[in-house]
């Protein structure tokens, strides 16, 4: 595959931890696909964080050249006011419903693939 081509039978790749490929329209140059050198793919980014503790948030803050999706998350946390983030925490604000909600406005499905407002609803809003 060459820069720019959208072909939709390409598989996508991971790169740094975000899924980049043809169906949502990020142009890989000379993309390899695992399948294609007959391996098997090795995914070493974990699927949940949810045990993440404070000390490895230190070390993704203190990252010469983190991975863009944390140098993005801590970005959104670092220009927010911090009467907002408190609030946030003192009031359980359920923020992973207001993320559902942001994706479903949106119209796309779990693989960024358009699929229409009331498909996406019935996706995110599970």
């Amino acid at each position: 595959m060459h820069c720019g081509s959208t072909s939709s039978t390409v598989s996508p790749i991971i790169k740094f931890g975000i899924i980049h490929g043809p169906e949502n329209d990020w142009a890989v140059c000379e993309q390899v696909t695992a399948d294609e050198m007959g391996q098997t793919f090795l995914n070493i980014m974990p699927d949940d964080h949810s045990k993440m503790s404070y000390r490895d948030i230190r070390h993704i803050r203190m990252d010469r050249e983190p991975l863009p999706h944390w140098e993005a998350i801590t970005g959104m946390f670092s220009v927010a006011d911090g009467e907002i983030l408190r609030y946030l925490l003192h009031a359980k604000v359920p923020i992973e419903m207001f993320v559902r909600h942001e994706l479903a406005s949106r119209g796309y499905d779990k693989n960024y693939r358009w699929c229409g407002f009331d498909k996406a609803e019935e996706i995110w809003l599970e």
